[in-house]
C-alpha cells in the first residue's frame, strides 16, 4: 500500500510518499517555511515523481508538538483526503521513531520540548513477539518528569534533544547524556497508519482528531478571564 504521509508537529515538518517497503521519497522543510502554500508547492513536486493515483492511503502525524504546524499539516491531509476519496488515518507524532529491540530491551520513552514548563512523553515497550507497544501520550511537569528519569529504567529519545538539554542545565540536573536524540522517520509512521487502516480505524469525509494534549494559550487566557 502506497501513502502520503504528512508530519508537521516539530521543528522540522516531513513531506514523504512510503510503501511497505520502506520511503520511497522525502522532503523535509526548515520552520521558517511552515506555511500552506509552501507545503503544497512541495507536494506538487512530491507527487510530480509518485503518480497521485497511486497513493491509497494519507497518513497524517496529529500532534504532540507545535499548534501551527499542527493544523497546517491536519489541514492539506484532510483537504487532499476529501477531495480525492483517500482514507485519512491520523498518527500520534510521537510515534515516529522506534529503536532497535537490543537497544532498548526494557522499554523506551519518546520525548519532546513542550516549550512550556513541561514536556510531551510517550512510552512504549516491546511484546514476546518483539512488537512495539505503545502506551497513551501525556503532558508531564519538568520535575515529575525528572523523578521519572531517576526511577524508569528505560531508554529516552528525543526529537529535539538540544532544546532538553539546555531545560536539562536550567533545572541544576544534567541528563544530557541519558537522552538520545534521534530524527522522526515517515516509515513509522506509515506502518501505524497501516494497521488503523487494516483495523478500519480511519475517515474518508476529512475528520481527522488532533493531539495537543494541552489548551493553547489563547484557550489559557480566555480560562484565566
Amino acid at each position: 500500500m502506497k501513502a502520503l504521509v504528512i508530519c508537521t508537529s516539530f521543528s522540522k515538518s516531513i513531506l514523504s510518499i512510503c510503501d511497505s517497503k520502506g520511503t520511497l521519497v522525502s522532503v523535509e522543510m526548515e520552520p521558517n517555511h511552515r506555511h500552506s502554500e509552501n507545503y503544497f508547492s512541495h507536494l506538487e513536486g512530491l507527487l510530480g515523481e509518485e503518480s497521485l493515483k497511486e497513493i491509497e492511503l494519507i497518513v497524517c502525524g496529529v500532534g504532540p508538538g507545535s499548534f501551527t504546524g499542527i493544523r497546517v499539516g491536519a489541514s492539506i491531509a484532510k483537504a487532499f483526503s476529501y477531495a480525492l476519496k483517500i482514507p485519512l488515518v491520523g498518527v500520534n507524532s510521537l510515534k515516529s521513531f522506534i529503536p532497535e529491540v537490543s537497544e532498548a530491551s526494557g522499554g523506551f520513552m519518546n520525548l519532546l520540548d513542550a516549550n512550556s514548563p513541561g514536556l510531551f512523553v510517550l512510552s512504549a515497550f516491546f511484546d514476546n513477539k518483539k512488537a512495539c507497544v505503545w502506551e497513551k501520550a501525556h503532558l508531564v511537569s519538568f520535575d515529575d518528569f525528572l523523578q521519572i528519569m531517576k526511577k524508569e529504567k528505560k531508554v529516552f529519545f528525543s526529537f529535539e534533544a538540544e532544546k532538553l538539554k539546555r531545560k536539562f542545565l536550567k533545572h541544576g540536573q544534567d541528563f544530557s547524556l541519558l537522552v538520545k536524540s534521534v530524527e522522526a522517520d515517515p516509515y513509522f509512521l506509515y506502518l501505524e497508519g497501516v494497521k488503523s487502516f487494516v483495523d478500519k480505524d480511519f475517515s474518508t469525509d476529512g475528520r481527522l482528531e488532533l493531539e495537543y494534549l494541552r489548551a493553547s494559550q489563547a484557550e489559557i487566557e480566555l480560562n484565566s478571564k
